[in-house]
């Protein structure tokens, strides 16, 4: 019975993948870096996962989810990817009786040892560049079954000459229809951009503002007699296409589980145990294997949760 769920899945998700093509790319949109997938869990599902609120770190997905909290919880992510870039996020989040929930997060992307060259073409030394976003989450549960939730960030981008700011908002909703299936939908971007002035650095400087991407994105996840968790996204935008995500975890045990997904036609892979540490003290371990795009190299993503 659960070799013909797992394949069913599969097979759908591999269908829906190939089924759709996308034509213009997102990467060369101001803030590329969080549309990834920032926590091993929501990458092995395919970066489905708007709607899981068991999972604390996804409240950058949809901040609504934080009111469903019943401890505090600490986790940190680290991605490794070729080409010298790195992708990291530590959170921190936590419940606020009766019906509320806060979350604080930091989220880092860089890329180094970038070779700096005169006009003759020699090396003189390496440079790098970084971007990093500060988020404060809220959410408060408005009905017994529907929570409202909102994402303040501070963006913050740095080139070797000139560092860059900006603000953001994202606003969540999530909606437990019943006890095995849950909707999640967020406006992401709502105002976002990132500020440039480079008056003071170049003599024709310029300033200039780089807009986020405004997208809507719906999840949803079905999860089947507390073993089987299937998920779905749709991801949408005016200014870059469409995307379709989906993923699946089955739970051997109460502390190992396995993952498979598709993030927009690209596969990916996970698994994750827990344990109990000490005290009122659990954690939680999360690996990710991601096959890359576009001849980018696969990558691998580690997430470490404490919960107490």
């Amino acid at each position: 019975m659960i070799y013909n769920w797992i394949k069913n899945v599969s097979i759908f998700l591999l269908t829906a993948g190939l089924a759709y093509g996308g034509s213009d790319e997102t990467g060369g949109y101001a803030g590329a870096f969080l549309r990834m997938p920032l926590s091993a869990r929501s990458a092995a599902l395919g970066n489905a996962v708007g709607s899981l609120a068991e999972s604390p770190e996804n409240f950058i997905e949809n901040p609504a989810l934080l009111s469903s909290l019943n401890r505090r919880e600490f986790g940190s992510s680290f991605q490794f990817l070729t080409l010298d870039r790195s992708l990291h996020m530590v959170s921190l989040a936590l419940p606020l009786p009766p019906s509320a929930g806060l979350a604080f997060a930091w989220v880092h992307a860089g890329v180094g040892k970038i070779e700096e060259r005169n006009f003759s073409n020699v090396v003189t030394g390496e440079l790098q560049t970084s971007q990093d976003a500060l988020y404060i989450g809220f959410s408060n549960r408005l009905g017994k079954s529907f929570t409202v939730g909102i994402n303040a960030k501070i963006l913050i981008d740095q080139l070797p000459d000139v560092t860059a700011t900006g603000f953001g908002l994202d606003l969540g909703f999530y909606y437990r229809a019943f006890n095995t299936l849950n909707i999640g939908l967020t406006l992401k971007d709502i105002d976002s951009k990132i500020n440039w002035n480079t008056n003071n650095i170049y003599t024709f400087g310029s300033q200039k503002s780089d807009a986020y991407p405004r997208m809507i994105q719906i999840s949803g996840d079905y999860d089947y007699d507390d073993w089987l968790l299937m998920t779905i996204a749709y991801k949408g935008s005016f200014d870059i296409r469409p995307t379709w995500h989906g993923g699946f975890e089955v739970k051997t045990g109460e502390r190992f589980a396995l993952r498979a997904g598709l993030d927009d036609r690209m596969p990916v892979f996970g698994l994750s145990t827990r344990y109990h540490v000490w005290g009122d003290i659990d954690t939680r371990i999360d690996y990710a294997f991601l096959f890359g795009r576009y001849s980018e190299g696969y990558s691998h993503v580690f997430t470490w949760i404490f919960s107490f």
